[in-house]
Order: structure tokens, then C-alpha cells, then sequence
């Protein structure tokens, strides 16, 4: 993926590519490396630190160098890196356990905006159903969200805040009525069509699930499969 990168932006560099370019990936560490991929095919024992190494060298000069750099005054295109990459807990350290990033710290330490999705000891996530006439479907998925790292110019900079936002097929939106309300109104026939029935808004009534915290996982990667 570094080496890509590095080629889309050695051809921006050489005019043939003229234009801004937005790089985004889902997600970091979720590849195994040469070295952990040789041995596991040798059935010799790997190492997670293999990854993060590669993870570090082959992404190192992209985001503390050349993607940040192309935002200067003299620079002709401004290019950005966007990535999505999972935590585990280290419960190890002693005391409270302490959010790390599979794949390794590389990428925290050189991003310049971090927002964490869910919760740290739990997902903390809720599923939320529209109801009518006695069906129902699930349609999106409420979760904690929080910026914990912020050193974006500007006016924003340094702004931290932490709220709630849904998750739906369509997109992201606000956790307050008016917001459900209004994306079913843009979105009815969605709820007609998954319903099979010929619906109006007011119909469409709105709850969360009881227990939507205590998903376990498989639960909960069902219900994403099934959006």
C-alpha cells in the first residue's frame, strides 16, 4: 500500500497527475507482512511486531512527510490520507488498561486527526429499529464517538468534543429525533421497499433494541452483514 501511495505521488510530482488526491484505507493491520506471511506458510511461529515494523517503514515518510507537506503555500495540490484502524487493550502495563492500534502506533503518532468509534471496554453500540404495523427493520447503529487527537490548523484546531452519531446505509447522522425523522423522510421508500409495504412517515415509528449494549460479537457482525 506504501509503495502505491509513493507512486501516485512520484507521478503528481512529475505533472502527470494533476489534481488532488484523496488516499483512503480500510484498514490498517489487517495484512500479515512478507516476513509473517513466509512464516506462517512454513508453519514457524510470527510476530506481531514484524507487521508494525513494515507498518512504520513503509508509511513513515508518507504521513510525516510527504502528505503533510503538500498542504504549504507553494505547493500545487493538496493531498490527504484517511485510515481506518482497529485498538485491542493492552491490560499488561498494569492498571487501567491502555488503548493500543493493531498494526502497530505508527499511524496515531503521525495523524493529525484521530476520531474513536464505539467504546473502549465494549463496543458500545445500540441498534436502532423502525417499526410498522408489526414489522420492523433494523437500520442503523448508534455509537459513542470522540476526537482524541487534534492538531489540525486552524480553527478547529485542538477542538476536542465527545457525542453519539448513527451509523445507517446512507450515511451519518444525529442521534436526536428531528435527525431520524428527517432521514426517514429522504429515505422512505428505502422503508417501504425493505418493509413490502406502502408506508408514509408518520407510520415509521422509531426505537432502540433492549440490550443493544450487550451484543457479543457474532451478534453484532450479523446485524452489520445485514445492512
Amino acid at each position: 500500500m506504501g509503495e502505491c501511495i509513493h507512486y501516485f505521488l512520484d507521478l503528481q510530482d512529475n505533472g502527470e497527475l494533476p489534481y488532488d488526491l484523496l488516499f483512503v484505507i480500510d484498514s490498517l493491520g489487517t495484512l500479515d507482512c512478507n516476513r509473517s506471511v513466509n512464516a506462517k506458510e512454513q508453519g514457524t511461529s510470527d510476530n506481531n511486531m514484524w507487521n508494525a515494523n513494515a507498518f512504520e517503514r513503509a508509511f513513515k515518510s508518507l504521513i510525516n512527510n510527504r502528505i503533510p507537506s503538500s498542504r504549504k503555500s507553494n505547493k500545487n495540490y493538496t493531498n490527504t490520507l484517511i485510515a481506518v484502524q482497529k485498538i485491542w487493550l493492552d491490560s499488561m502495563s498494569g492498571g487501567q488498561p491502555v488503548v493500543k492500534h493493531k498494526g502497530g502506533e505508527a499511524f496515531a503518532y503521525g495523524a493529525r486527526l484521530i476520531f474513536h468509534h464505539g467504546g473502549t471496554l465494549t463496543h458500545g453500540t445500540k441498534k436502532i429499529v423502525a417499526t410498522s404495523k408489526k414489522k420492523e427493520i433494523s437500520f442503523g447503529i448508534e455509537t459513542k464517538i470522540s476526537v482524541v487527537k487534534n492538531q489540525v490548523d486552524g480553527e478547529l484546531g485542538g477542538i476536542a468534543f465527545e457525542g453519539k452519531i448513527i451509523s445507517t446505509p446512507h450515511g451519518f447522522i444525529g442521534v436526536e429525533s428531528e435527525d431520524k425523522d428527517n432521514y426517514k423522510s429522504e429515505h422512505i421508500k428505502y422503508f417501504r421497499d425493505a418493509l413490502g409495504t406502502d408506508i408514509s412517515v408518520e407510520e415509521l415509528a422509531t426505537k432502540h433494541v433492549a440490550g443493544g449494549d450487550n451484543l457479543n460479537v457474532e451478534e453484532f457482525n450479523s446485524f452489520v452483514n445485514e445492512m
